[in-house]
């Protein structure tokens, strides 16, 4: 072996290993950098998901690497994202080795944490999600956010589902504070926000409505104004929610017409609000 990785060595990392079976058949390659690297590591299931995470996880080695660790990529995957407000991670972790022995659980910061969990044929994703928060908050008293992607077909859409998980967290983080679980596929204008040039963004705010939206109302207004939207502009909903008789509601609308030359009683006028207070907020993150 030590013979063989001295050679590997003298290789250029753009070049690749080929591996060929009995009759001369290219099996897979893999670039000599990689193998290199697997050969001088003792792999784990740990470090495979960490590899596939971060994209350096060749597609040709990816069969071979689970077929060392008695792993199959027919598995059906998703992971959970979950921000812990607090530095209960120890304890965090603990409950969901209990609640998931069968899956991955990675460490990824003080207060971050990444679940790989292999969901059933008929499970919700939402479903698990809400059971997970209510344990770590029944059982932990600690707040925590989840955050995921699409299902992944196997290991070798991983990634792509992570980084779903990842834009749901942030979407979640910077446009809906008062929010605790979010879906890639429910990301809403938060999520085509993120896609936005700064600069288109700001324009767009300048040309189509000037002065701050922000700005012109109170905090009790922007209150009432998110959850209006919150309760799909019910007047019922949202009365009861803030604890207001419903002709104060009335009045508060209004007041907020007269100021922001919009009535988000209308949904057009609903959307243009929307929009435009939640562009501020992404220009000002």
């Amino acid at each position: 072996m030590a013979d063989w990785k001295e050679k590997l060595k003298d290789l250029e990392e753009t070049q690749e290993l080929t591996v060929l079976g009995g009759d001369g058949e290219t099996l897979f390659s893999v670039p000599a950098a990689e193998l290199l690297a697997y050969l001088d590591e003792k792999d784990s299931p740990e470090k495979l998901c960490r590899d596939i995470l971060q994209g350096s996880v060749n597609a040709d080695s990816l069969p071979m690497r689970l077929e060392a660790l008695n792993m199959t990529d027919e598995t059906r995957l998703l992971p959970y994202l979950l921000r812990l407000k607090n530095s209960g991670r120890e304890g965090t972790e603990a409950l969901l080795g209990q609640l998931y022995a069968g899956d991955l659980l990675l460490r990824e910061s003080e207060t971050t944490l990444l679940l790989i969990h292999k969901p059933g044929k008929r499970e919700d994703p939402a479903a698990t999600a809400a059971r997970i928060l209510s344990m770590v908050n029944t059982e932990l008293m600690e707040k925590v956010r989840i955050a995921y992607g699409k299902p992944a077909e196997g290991w070798s859409g991983l990634r792509a589902s992570y980084l779903q998980a990842q834009t749901a967290m942030q979407v979640m983080e910077s446009f809906h504070s008062e929010c605790l679980v979010m879906s890639y596929a429910s990301l809403g204008l938060g999520g085509l926000m993120l896609g936005l040039d700064r600069e288109v963004c700001a324009r767009y705010l300048r040309e189509c409505f000037g002065e701050s939206m922000r700005s012109r109302l109170d905090e009790e207004e922007l209150r009432t104004v998110n959850c209006f939207f919150e309760h799909d502009l019910s007047f019922s909903e949202t009365a009861r929610d803030l604890f207001l008789h419903r002709n104060t509601l009335v009045y508060r609308l209004e007041k907020i017409q007269k100021k922001t030359g919009m009535d988000i009683r209308h949904f057009e006028d609903a959307v243009r609000l929307r929009m435009a207070l939640l562009a501020e907020v992404y220009l000002d993150a």
